[in-house]
């Protein structure tokens, strides 16, 4: 029995055995069913205990667990990728500031725009875009100038010590000399002055919904969502709600890549794909909850946490997520929509049970410990 049959039959399929539903159940129950209890066993639904708690994770642990689990090895990472992240952590401060100064969010507003970080980021965001700001009117020419300022001031700030002004990813351990000497590097500056040029572009050709104050836009929020198996933690890069008259408030989502892309393997784009299903399931989560209807979001300095227990996938038809991909070498930006069908989701609520248990074994034996 198919997948799809078993669970119209009332029957779903877990870890390769059959499980038993609710004979009254359908298909987007059951889905709501798994994601609140992990594991269905007949109609008994697992829950986290003190013996058994929830693992936390998040969405770049993808690219360590899955070749654990089949018995591979990790990429290895280079030099070349090491200088390309550095970068890439650059460029989401770039972008952040951008989307910041095309909102209007900049010098005492920074808060507004930036909901999850700490006093000492937005004193430094602050002090990088203090008296910019951006009209309608403005061509992408007038729009490049503004920006280049602000990334002028972004470079000059830069300090080697973790947790100054990056608070957007985490290379693990870099020679801090190294490190620092891709931040003040040339390359580093005309890869940014590319970005902006691009993304001056962009933001002119999406017309309201890409640069329009009224809409509320913030950037790089912390999410933490628990269902009964895992903690999901992730950072949203750019959440952007669109609300016009007369017409039903719209999520827009986005996460800016700066690397190739490529998957070389089978495994590499099942690691993708699963850290692109992971990635929507946290944006549609998040806008449902705190931003559909005349939801706006305050500052809070600490992560929006969803209990997907009590939440349901009401309203994700309006929220849309997309990769927004940066080539480095050629400067242009590729939106890649993320979509997945109700039928789609099934095998992802399935396939996030059977990593769940999979992660808390990889925990135990790799990392010697999991507790939150």
């Amino acid at each position: 029995m198919s997948q799809r049959n078993a669970i119209e039959g009332n029957e779903g399929v877990y870890q390769g055995k059959m499980v038993f539903v609710k004979p009254a159940i359908d298909r987007n129950s059951f889905y709501t069913e798994i994601q609140r209890g992990g594991i269905i066993r007949g109609t008994e639904r697992v829950e986290p205990t003190k013996a058994r708690p929830r693992v936390a994770t998040n969405v770049s642990e993808i690219e360590k667990v899955l070749p654990w689990i089949y018995g591979q090895e990790p990429r290895e990472i280079g030099v070349s990728v090491e200088k390309g992240g550095v970068f890439g952590e650059k460029l989401h401060e770039l972008h952040l500031i951008c989307n910041l100064i095309a909102h209007d969010n900049t010098g005492v507003n920074v808060a507004h725009g930036l909901p999850t970080a700490n006093e000492a980021v937005i004193k430094k965001v602050q002090k990088i875009t203090d008296g910019l700001y951006l009209t309608r009117q403005m061509g992408h020419k007038q729009i490049e100038e503004v920006l280049t300022i602000a990334w002028q001031r972004c470079v000059q700030e830069t300090a080697v010590e973790p947790g100054t002004l990056p608070m957007f990813g985490n290379l693990g351990f870099m020679n801090p000399k190294t490190k620092e000497g891709y931040q003040h590097s040339s390359d580093l500056f005309e890869v940014g002055v590319k970005f902006i040029e691009s993304w001056a572009r962009l933001i002119v050709a999406e017309g309201d919904n890409g640069f329009n104050p009224a809409n509320q836009s913030v950037s790089e929020v912390l999410v933490v969502i628990n269902t009964s198996l895992l903690q999901l933690r992730g950072r949203l890069d750019t959440v952007t709600r669109i609300a016009k008259p007369g017409k039903k408030v719209m999520i827009e989502l986005s996460d800016l890549k700066t690397g190739t892309g490529e998957a070389r393997t089978e495994l590499e784009r099942e690691i993708k794909k699963r850290q692109a299903q992971m990635m929507l399931f946290m944006a549609e989560r998040f806008g449902a909850r705190f931003l559909l209807g005349n939801k706006w979001l305050e500052h809070t300095g600490s992560a929006f946490v969803i209990n997907a227990a009590t939440e349901t996938w009401r309203g994700t038809g309006r929220c849309r997520f997309s990769y927004l991909r940066f080539d480095q070498k050629t400067g242009e930006f590729q939106k890649e929509v993320i979509e997945m069908t109700n039928d789609d989701r099934l095998e992802f609520a399935t396939w996030l049970g059977w990593y769940g248990e999979k992660l808390r074994e990889y925990k135990q034996r790799v990392t010697r410990g999991f507790q939150i």
